[in-house]
């Protein structure tokens, strides 16, 4: 296994947590957001996506996000936007590192993918595989175990 695709500058959970917490959603906010994401029926705006060889850059997405929220666009369809912008980068990055490695199943981790309607959509275009939404959560959990695990090792030393 390899890692073939990343973010130059802030990564999709903290678009969605820093938009959701304008909008005054409980932090973490993936949940809440993908609700009013999910209610929404209109046309979603598209604006340039950010990759460049399986890298890309989701500043943009809380830019837009967060002046959409004071043109009074309407919570709905700022998440909404939120999440189109973060999935159709993920499907350009997809894209970019088949054509760079070939075909091969994606393996899409980390809290954004636990969204049912992203993994969907990444579904139907790629063999993607995710992990359950139970261990797709806040990557603190995580952290932790590392920084206890390094701890007890300065402990032995």
């Amino acid at each position: 296994m390899e890692l073939v695709g990343e973010t130059d500058d802030i990564n999709g959970g903290q678009a969605i947590d820093r938009v959701g917490v304008a909008m005054g959603l409980s932090f973490p906010c993936g949940k809440e957001l993908e609700t009013l994401a999910s209610a929404y029926q209109g046309r979603i705006q598209k604006h340039p996506i950010t990759v460049r060889d399986c890298r890309c850059s989701l500043s943009g997405v809380e830019n837009i996000a967060l002046r959409m929220l004071s043109e009074g666009k309407p919570h709905e369809e700022v998440a909404a936007f939120v999440f189109d912008f973060i999935c159709r980068t993920l499907l350009e990055m997809g894209k970019q590192a088949i054509a760079k490695y070939g075909e091969m199943p994606i393996l899409f981790a980390g809290g954004v993918m636990s969204n049912r309607w992203m993994r969907e959509r990444l579904s139907r275009q790629f063999d993607a595989a995710f992990s359950e939404p139970a261990f797709s959560a806040d990557n603190a959990a995580g952290i932790a175990l590392l920084c206890r695990r390094a701890h007890r090792f300065e402990e032995d030393a």
